[in-house]
């Protein structure tokens, strides 16, 4: 009969999940990828998977509707993005993420829109012939929030003869392919550019069934070209959804996820400084943030916590630089001063954010004299419990205009005195040179200390061979010499070039994990070994190495130039893609690591032991 055949149709397309393992690409000359056909597409299991997760989300259309409206966009959407990620070092940074980023966010989207009546400001009559329509709205406008991340790439396709074309975004990529990411990238023009690739992925009804409710199709126009107003409803259910999807993406759960939406439809992580108070929650409440240590970034002292200047603004501007927030200082100053007045830091007596301050550590018997901003930890994170530092911390008077001409170290040659090897719990370096004393002496060395600079070959400075600007707050930098040890010079940005820079890093590792100055094999490290390979985090790695042992640039811009020529100089594991980059499951966690893997060397594979936290296995 033929409404049982239809029963059977209907019943096939609601409950339809089975799974089929994704082809792997083949491997191509020079990393090239083969393209995903669609067949291949609508075979993949994780497309599958979100197509009957949107099934039921409660997008409405009748199921003969399904194939055209839905499944035929969401091939069509992938045959553009194909395996390129969302992000490069945030989230759904890894193969397809830009694809699973955007049905993730539809999906939270038809999820979210239950909260909103569609289409707003309309008779009930009249909402009851159009509320179908712009739910699909919805849903399309949160598929293509994030497509115009295709202009963040360079994308060449395999032409005849082996001969690399440049792809030109007018036509799905059919061909093998490869890509990079530009140097040079503007991210607020991601939505402003999606609008351009609308037409290309929805098909001719669908476009004829949108187009016909002109005002839903001004408020898809204005948030596809990145220029809602602020009572665009669909643009409050995408910035949620995405919001949504992202803290999915980085290892939250439940409430964490809906907390994301939360804060995202109050407007709360558009401006900066709600960006700030997201960034200083996640790393403190994550416990990522070394705190009541010697040498640590931060000090809890009762109901406050004393975040170390320089430390934390390089850590705080690399957190939000990686989530695409591009209006963040690069003066630590003009950062300091938007924390002030994002009422995030307590001011000091002469209204300053930033307080000298005596932390005395009691079971180390360490005592320094620091720079510190100085937070109400139990606002941000009301819920939680911060361990007090087993001491005290005094915060001192401002230094008067006597006192800063006098012949003393500063207080940011102060912060940079490094921790016992040890005891270090972050990424921390030798001093570049020892800033001489009142007396003309030398200021005084840990042991442990003096003997590591002895070890790598290298004596203190002596205070003849120091110019007058040793009392800069930058130290000018030190001629390369095979005599000095890396942990003791630094490298001109200005000066060197993409080489010397690589071959200065390479020596630097060597001497980081031999020395014990950077910690291996534990969270949060840097170095890690994972069966006869040296897995080394990327990009950190490149931004700690420059950040300690370089002066005179502009870190950012220079690293990716070591990374490139890295593989020139090491014999890098490659992927079967033959990308460099391999992501290492930690044991019980959620969120693998981006680590690069170059094979041990005799010396390093004598001091290291295989870290039993990380899953991974040679033959991947």
């Amino acid at each position: 009969m033929k409404w049982m055949q239809t029963l059977d149709s209907f019943l096939r397309w609601w409950g339809e999940e089975e799974k089929v393992a994704l082809p792997k690409p083949a491997v191509l000359p020079d990393g090239f990828l083969a393209p995903l056909s669609r067949e291949a597409l609508l075979s993949d299991s994780r497309i599958q998977s979100k197509l009957v997760t949107l099934k039921r989300s409660g997008i409405g259309l009748p199921y003969e509707l399904w194939e055209s409206y839905v499944v035929d966009t969401v091939v069509n959407l992938a045959s553009y993005v194909q395996a390129l990620p969302a992000s490069q070092y945030h989230h759904h940074a890894y193969p397809q993420g830009l694809l699973l980023h955007s049905l993730d966010t539809a999906i939270y989207a038809l999820r979210i829109r239950r909260n909103y009546t569609l289409p707003p400001n309309v008779e009930p009559e009249d909402r009851i012939f159009r509320e179908i329509i712009w739910v699909y709205g919805v849903f399309l406008t949160a598929l293509l929030h994030d497509v115009g991340k295709l202009f963040d790439f360079e994308i060449q396709l395999l032409g005849d003869n082996d001969e690399p074309l440049a792809w030109d975004y007018t036509t799905p990529i059919k061909q093998p392919y490869r890509y990079r990411y530009l140097d040079e990238r503007q991210y607020e023009t991601h939505q402003a550019l999606a609008v351009s690739l609308l037409s290309r992925v929805v098909s001719t009804e669908p476009m004829k069934a949108l187009t016909h409710d002109r005002t839903l199709w001004a408020t898809m126009a204005a948030c596809l070209t990145g220029q809602p107003h602020d009572d665009n409803v669909v643009a409050d259910i995408v910035i949620q959804a995405d919001a949504a999807s992202v803290a999915q993406d980085l290892g939250a759960e439940g409430e964490a996820i809906s907390e994301a939406a939360e804060q995202a439809a109050s407007g709360h992580t558009r401006s900066l400084s709600g960006q700030l108070r997201t960034t200083l929650k996640y790393l403190l409440g994550s416990g990522k943030l070394p705190l009541n240590r010697k040498g640590a970034e931060g000090f809890v002292f009762g109901e406050y916590v004393y975040l170390v200047c320089k430390p934390i603004a390089d850590t705080l501007r690399i957190q939000l630089m990686e989530r695409g927030i591009q209006n963040v200082p690069s003066n630590n100053s003009k950062l300091f001063n938007e924390l002030q007045q994002s009422g995030l830091v307590v001011s000091g007596e002469d209204g300053q954010a930033i307080l000298r301050c005596e932390v005395h550590l009691s079971d180390s018997d360490w005592t320094q004299t620091l720079t510190c901003l100085k937070l109400a930890w139990s606002s941000l994170l009301p819920d939680a419990n911060l361990a007090s530092l087993t001491g005290e911390v005094t915060e001192l008077p401002p230094v008067s205009e006597e006192a800063q001409d006098a012949d003393v170290p500063t207080i940011e040659q102060a912060n940079r005195l490094p921790p016992t090897p040890d005891e270090s719990p972050s990424p921390m370096a030798l001093p570049v040179s020892l800033t001489s004393s009142p007396t003309g002496s030398l200021p005084e060395m840990d042991d442990e200390l003096m003997q590591l600079a002895m070890s790598m070959g290298s004596a203190p400075v002596s205070t003849e061979d120091q110019g007058a600007d040793e009392q800069e707050e930058t130290p000018d930098p030190v001629t390369p010499s095979p005599d000095v040890s890396i942990l003791l010079r630094t490298l001109s940005l200005t000066d060197s070039s993409d080489e010397q820079l690589t071959d200065a890093f390479l020596e630097w590792v060597d001497a980081v994990i031999c020395g014990g100055v950077h910690r291996v094999n534990t969270q949060g490290a840097l170095f890690h070994r994972v069966g006869r390979y040296l897995a080394v985090s990327s990009p950190n790695v490149f931004r700690t190495f420059l950040k300690e042992r370089t002066t005179g640039g502009d870190c950012e811009q220079r690293y990716p130039g070591i990374q490139r020529t890295l593989g020139q100089k090491v014999d890098l594991k490659p992927q079967p893609t033959g990308q460099t980059i391999h992501r290492i499951s930690v044991k019980g966690g959620d969120k693998p690591l981006n680590m690069m893997l170059w094979p041990l060397t005799d010396k390093l594979r004598a001091r290291l032991s295989v870290n039993p936290a990380l899953e991974w296995s040679d033959d991947e």
